[in-house]
């Protein structure tokens, strides 16, 4: 508990300085453009092709047959019954408008579908209740072949939209995640909200072809995170205000895709690849107001391609104890990343961002540096600790 409580009081500080220094920049940046000139997320252009880009993802190969319904008027007045009731070959459950408390984890089996209708279907945990939202059934052999879309799956952080307090039991606690999946292979996460959550909106360990789409994040405690998994995705989703954590944040995670998605005042990193993440393509992505590093590559992050980002606004815990408040930071071993068209800007009255790209110890090599765009760093540009980086905007790097 003393550890919890010392964590929660780091959280607490650094979720104050976001509050007290950055404002929502949703609505100043709905015509905005990236140095590409495609729309930035958060944009109503970005708001449209999320909804095209979910429409065209192919169908996974769930039967169509048993459809179950939850509701008033249902089959079933609980989610947990519906599936249980679904034959080993899986089937759909339709949850309708409602409010569904639970006090434990819903599970899901292979090749099923959980849908909702939208905002109206919820899914609240009860208070003080440890417990993940929705887990996929089987964390030993695995599942494949989950669709969850269209909920609210809220936790019971009680936050309020404010940082939790010390001695909050849910707030950091690793069982109190929205959705938890381990071993899952083909699954998407489609148009839900998820809030309130004691760590982790989403964690994927050891699953590949995860598409994670079209989603809002807000007020969870910690990061969306993928750990040992290949092949995800990552895209149009907005995450607002989280007290600790990124999103995504990727840990020896590889082969995937970000973009197109709109983050804004995280409590550390706006997204962070790390040990060993590798191969990942992190493009389109607006980047806001973070606590720490618009963007982290570290503990030798390698052959990732970062580029067409907007990165503003960050490094909002001024002097940090991480030494981290750049719009992109690299760091420990990060080499042979691509770095490249990216916009590194501050245009606050008081700016933060300290560099717009800062590799930072002779670790990190062979880096590609080009065309990038800067404004308003309060310390430059680019510093570079002779990381045999191969810039090609010589005159700027220090």
């Amino acid at each position: 508990m003393k550890l919890m409580n010392q964590w929660l009081r780091k959280g607490v500080v650094m979720a104050m300085a976001i509050l007290c220094g950055v404002s929502l920049f949703a609505a100043e940046n709905q015509g905005a453009k990236n140095s590409s000139g495609k729309p930035v997320a958060g944009s109503n252009d970005w708001k449209k092709e999320g909804k095209e880009y979910v429409s065209s993802l192919p169908s996974l190969p769930i039967p169509s047959d048993p459809v179950f319904s939850v509701g008033p008027a249902g089959q079933y007045k609980d989610i947990a019954s519906a599936i249980a009731a679904l034959p080993a070959t899986g089937g759909t459950v339709r949850i309708a408008s409602g409010i569904y408390e639970i006090q434990e984890a819903i599970r899901i089996p292979s090749n099923v579908a959980l849908i909702g209708e939208g905002a109206s279907t919820r899914i609240q945990m009860k208070p003080e209740i440890l417990a993940h939202i929705l887990t996929n059934a089987n964390h030993d052999k695995g599942n494949q072949n989950i669709l969850i879309r269209g909920l609210v799956l809220a936790g019971n952080l009680n936050s309020g939209g404010k940082p939790p307090q010390p001695g909050n039991l849910v707030a950091g606690n690793d069982n109190c995640r929205g959705i938890y999946f381990n071993r899952v292979t083909d699954a998407q996460v489609l148009d839900c909200f998820i809030t309130e959550t004691g760590t982790n909106p989403f964690l994927a360990e050891k699953s590949q072809n995860i598409v994670f789409a079209h989603n809002e994040e807000k007020f969870c405690f910690h990061c969306l995170n993928f750990t040992l998994c290949k092949n995800v995705t990552v895209a149009y989703n907005s995450a607002i205000q989280k007290w600790s954590g990124e999103a995504p944040y990727f840990n020896s995670t590889h082969h995937s895709r970000v973009f197109k998605n709109y983050i804004e005042r995280m409590g550390m990193d706006g997204m962070a690849f790390d040990f060993n993440s590798s191969y990942n393509e992190i493009h389109d992505n607006l980047v806001i107001g973070s606590n720490l590093n618009g963007i982290l590559l570290n503990r030798n992050a390698h052959h990732n391609t970062v580029h067409n980002n907007v990165i503003k606004n960050n490094g909002a815990y001024r002097n940090n104890p991480f030494d981290r408040m750049d719009g992109i930071h690299l760091a420990s071993g990060a080499s042979n990343n691509t770095i490249s068209n990216n916009v590194c800007m501050d245009d606050q009255s008081n700016p933060t961002q300290r560099y717009g790209i800062y590799i930072r110890d002779a670790t990190c090599r062979d880096n590609i540096i080009s065309g990038n765009k800067f404004s308003g760093n309060t310390a430059g540009e680019i510093k570079d600790l002779k990381t045999n980086t191969k810039a090609q905007e010589p005159k700027t790097v220090k």
